[in-house]
């Protein structure tokens, strides 16, 4: 892909709560800034978080999900516009977020870290899980895997996060 000059990289990494994309994310931040420039970390928990703030919440059905991916890509927009960088972790697979994402981003790496759901559960990787059973993308909300992605890795809690980083960010470094 080729860059759109002064436009910052958006590094979307998408896959289940607990399948370590927040992990992976902190891990590759200051490998990408010192490779790219300026990059920041955006965690999808810290974008609803600022929301809510702003009293503008979403819930998360479905139908919620996809309308918080609009205010949540003009957020990222404003600082990919001034030529930031932004690494955004989020549960995703969305269909409709995702036809979003390359639609207003032109400068896009797409990831999804693949996890078996199950592990995640028995391994206990979050308490949602045991404390809620609806609303829950691979559980009862059919995730939408986006064959397109750029890099698609699995994550099966075999390997330190840390070699998962690094083989991330050599085939980030290939693409941008």
């Amino acid at each position: 892909m080729k860059k759109t000059k002064n436009i910052g990289w958006v590094i979307i990494i998408e896959g289940f709560a607990g399948s370590g994309k927040s992990s992976i994310a902190k891990k590759i931040l200051n490998p990408i800034n010192k490779k790219i420039g300026n990059t920041i970390l955006l965690d999808g928990d810290y974008v609803r978080n600022f929301f809510k703030s702003l009293k503008i919440s979403f819930g998360y059905t479905k139908k919620e999900r996809s309308r918080s991916a609009i205010p949540t890509a003009e957020l990222i927009k404003l600082f990919s516009q001034n030529n930031i960088n932004i690494i955004y972790p989020c549960v995703g697979y969305n269909k409709f977020a995702t036809k979003l994402w390359y639609k207003s981003f032109k400068n896009l790496v797409y990831i999804q870290i693949r996890s078996d759901i199950k592990k995640i559960i028995k391994f206990g990787k979050k308490k949602m899980y045991k404390n809620t059973k609806k609303n829950i993308t691979g559980l009862d909300i059919k995730p939408f895997f986006n064959k397109k992605a750029d890099i698609i890795l699995r994550n099966d809690f075999d390997q330190p996060i840390s070699k998962i980083s690094n083989s991330i960010i050599k085939k980030i470094l290939k693409i941008i």
